[in-house]
């Protein structure tokens, strides 16, 4: 920390973040999640360039789609091919279940909240620079400043989700085309303004609004976050019996989020807002019980993704 006023304190932080290849995300080869992946839309055809490249697996698992009646199988004359492992050249695969055609796939989901998100996603480790400001115009009254550079780790701009990679992966072993192209990181950059007023010595206001230079395609913005902060009273682990609750109203959209707090993280294609209701009570002296209320909806989504959610947690702090 610089000091260069005596009211403007200025300091300057870097992080390296990566969610991914960590410890922290877990082991990269364990599984636990699962999901379809969709093969062939309803009514739709894949082309095979060159049906004798492909695996012996990838001929297997072809065969069994045909043998079951889901997929017929020309080739570039528009005879019926029953057999994939006597046919040459170029074929069409062509749904004709009826339906689509999905698979199921295991994979590994990090298990951290702050992945999953448009800034922090799945599949890519990202490094991150802060720099801070604060001016306390008043002894009651702050403005605090932050500007955050996010910038893929490595050089490696283009990434896949596990669950998108491992969907790809399934696709593939059917000798299909894979249905998920990776996406483009483009090293945002986050301003954030958060001005705090101490109403008294139990009263806390907060107030925060952070703005990034990442649109969605299109120029439609979904770039801008903002909340409001209460807190009643004041729980500090010295003093027992002391305790506060706060409430937080939040909305962040897709491509932005209010780093320096609030755990309401946006997940990968969409924006959320909600609420977080917070109670810490201290009992004795260096115990403090901590309860948390979470309450969220996606926005910026299609009316079949929408969703509200709930979050509880309690923890226990001790105070050495």
């Amino acid at each position: 920390m610089v000091q260069v006023f005596v009211r403007t304190p200025i300091g300057a932080a870097w992080g390296n973040v990566d969610y991914n290849k960590s410890v922290w995300s877990g082991n990269a080869n364990q599984i636990n999640s699962t999901d379809n992946a969709t093969l062939l839309k309803k009514g739709k055809d894949a082309k095979i360039s060159d049906v004798a490249k492909l695996s012996a697996v990838q001929k297997m698992n072809l065969q069994s789609l045909i043998n079951s009646g889901a997929v017929s199988v020309t080739d570039a004359g528009g005879a019926s091919i029953t057999n994939v492992s006597a046919a040459t050249d170029a074929v069409t695969v062509k749904n004709t279940s009826g339906a689509d055609i999905a698979v199921p796939f295991v994979y590994w989901k990090p298990e951290r909240g702050v992945s999953g998100s448009d800034m922090n996603p799945d599949g890519l480790g990202v490094s991150m620079t802060q720099f801070q400001s604060s001016y306390r115009p008043t002894s009651n009254f702050a403005v605090n400043m932050s500007y955050w550079h996010l910038h893929a780790k490595g050089g490696d701009h283009y990434y896949l989700s596990p669950k998108n990679a491992a969907a790809n992966r399934a696709a593939e072993s059917y000798g299909l085309t894979a249905p998920n192209t990776p996406k483009y990181y483009k090293d945002p950059n986050i301003g954030e303004l958060n001005l705090v007023w101490n109403v008294s010595p139990k009263v806390e206001l907060q107030a925060f609004y952070a703005q990034s230079d990442w649109q969605e395609k299109g120029g439609g913005g979904q770039n801008k976050a903002y909340a409001l902060a209460a807190k009643w009273g004041n729980a500090v682990a010295a003093k027992a019996h002391s305790r506060h609750f706060e409430l937080d109203l939040i909305h962040q959209e897709q491509y932005t989020g209010i780093k320096s707090s609030f755990d309401l993280k946006n997940k990968e294609s969409e924006g959320q807002h909600g609420l977080i209701a917070e109670y810490r009570y201290v009992p004795v002296k260096n115990i403090m019980f901590d309860w948390r209320w979470m309450h969220y909806r996606a926005i910026n989504v299609s009316a079949d993704k929408k969703y509200i959610g709930n979050q509880y947690r309690f923890q226990l702090y001790y105070y050495f």
